[in-house]
């Protein structure tokens, strides 16, 4: 019966794996296929559908509406447009942002 040593493998300084920069390709990959996806059917929403009666009775629908508000539902219109502007989001946003420092006291996810 013979023995052999076991030599230990080689010591190597491997860099270690950084996930942010994969983490990054991949979020970067799935933005541009929702782009992609949203920009298709956009297309084909403005191509098929706008010229069709389908688009037509949808602006008319519109009009009609518009034509017909009157007194408080015009100013709840207003002010429920200037709640979905991008300054308004934004600023939503922003102050979500604080309020949730403020209460977590984190900037990402433990």
């Amino acid at each position: 019966m013979t023995t052999r040593s076991v030599q230990p493998a080689p010591m190597t300084r491997e860099e270690p794996v950084r996930p942010a920069p994969r983490a990054a390709a991949k979020l970067a990959g799935v933005a541009v296929a929702i782009f992609a996806l949203l920009l298709v059917i956009g297309l084909f929403l403005v191509k098929v559908f706008s010229p069709s009666s389908l688009g037509h009775d949808e602006a008319s629908i519109d009009t009609d509406l518009a034509r017909h508000r009157t007194g408080w539902l015009k100013s709840v219109t207003y002010w429920l447009t200037e709640g979905a502007q991008t300054r308004t989001v934004i600023g939503v946003a922003i102050v979500a942002v604080v309020i949730l420092y403020a209460v977590t006291r984190q900037w990402h996810k433990p």
